[in-house]
């Protein structure tokens, strides 16, 4: 197996928290905080979710321990309080943050319009 090399050029430095929910939770990354939420979106070590959708890979594990890592190709707007406040740091390639920026821009639309009316 060839191993990737990471450049500081290359990655984002990244803060994550775990976000709880009904199956007890994961990692997701923090991309914004506003009006109480935080915009997120999951990182997960499963390469299918629920109905057979894929995740999208990740050019290398944000946490360094190697591991096959995937993010969940949904952002998640959710208050604040269901996210856990010890915060983790890691490292994204900027390819994969420019993609989890795209996921959440399109959760935070959702969420205002949703929420517009």
């Amino acid at each position: 197996m060839i191993s990737k090399k990471k450049s500081k050029n290359e990655t984002v430095q990244i803060i994550t928290k775990r976000h709880r929910d009904m199956n007890g939770g994961h990692n997701h990354v923090i991309l914004e905080e506003f009006e109480g939420n935080y915009l997120s979106v999951g990182f997960t070590t499963k390469v299918k979710k629920g109905n057979n959708s894929t995740n999208k890979k990740l050019d290398f594990d944000p946490f360094g321990k190697g591991a096959d890592s995937y993010m969940r190709r949904q952002g998640t707007v959710d208050k604040i309080k269901n996210y856990s406040r010890r915060t983790r740091k890691g490292q994204m390639s900027k390819r994969n943050y420019s993609t989890a920026l795209e996921y959440g821009r399109r959760a935070k639309n959702k969420f205002l319009q949703k929420n517009k009316k």
